[in-house]
């Protein structure tokens, strides 16, 4: 629920304006609020680059600045009431929604814990090696997608020994390992490769 907080309260938001302004004012509201959170969502996938600092800092201004310009824009198409129904809604969005460390943490502490019933029922003998090879892999491929598990939150939450025994620990971050020598097979080891081998040689 957490997650889709915002989301709902500005489709609630739009329903509002729907009825009080018109489908077709809640529309172009909806569409421009879309590109703005498109924009800004998209300095995510720029986080793991070591000069993406410049990219970031222009896709949040490019989205701010089509924020203001949405709203100006509204406001001499549509009137003052859709104008206003924008920046209501854009406030609402981004002050609600979940900040992405947040999210980051919470998706990599789910997989965690998933990857780490797999480990315990492989421990307790009530799996084979081959099925928790098998399952494990399934997972990750199914869970470890995005930029979540890439940055510093994710990484942290995912190789955390939080709640485990070394043991435990260990065959996780095998686990890991393995998805990752295969999927990054062609490519440099990304951040999170990295981490789970420095985590391995500590152990």
């Amino acid at each position: 629920m957490q997650a889709i907080r915002h989301v709902l309260l500005v489709l609630a938001g739009l329903l509002v304006l729907a009825l009080a302004d018109g489908v077709g004012s809640a529309l172009s509201v909806a569409l421009a609020l879309a590109l703005c959170v498109a924009v800004n969502r998209s300095a995510a996938l720029f986080r793991e680059s070591r000069h993406a600092g410049p990219i970031i800092t222009t896709l949040l201004v490019l989205s701010l600045a089509l924020g203001l310009g949405s709203a100006v824009i509204l406001f001499l198409t549509r009137g003052w009431i859709a104008a206003l129904g924008f920046v209501v809604l854009f406030l609402v969005y981004f002050a609600s929604a979940e900040p992405s460390y947040a999210r980051a943490r919470r998706r990599a502490e789910a997989l965690r814990d998933a990857l780490l019933e797999l480990v315990r029922a492989r421990l307790a003998r009530k799996v084979s090696e081959e099925q928790l090879t098998a399952r494990a892999d399934r997972l990750l491929k199914e869970q470890l997608r995005g930029p979540d598990f890439y940055g510093v939150a994710g990484r942290q939450a995912l190789t955390s020994p939080t709640g485990m025994t070394a043991e435990e620990h260990q065959r996780l971050l095998q686990a890991l390992q393995r998805h990752l020598v295969a999927v990054e097979r062609r490519q440099p080891p990304s951040r999170l490769h990295q981490a789970v081998r420095q985590c391995l040689d500590a152990v």
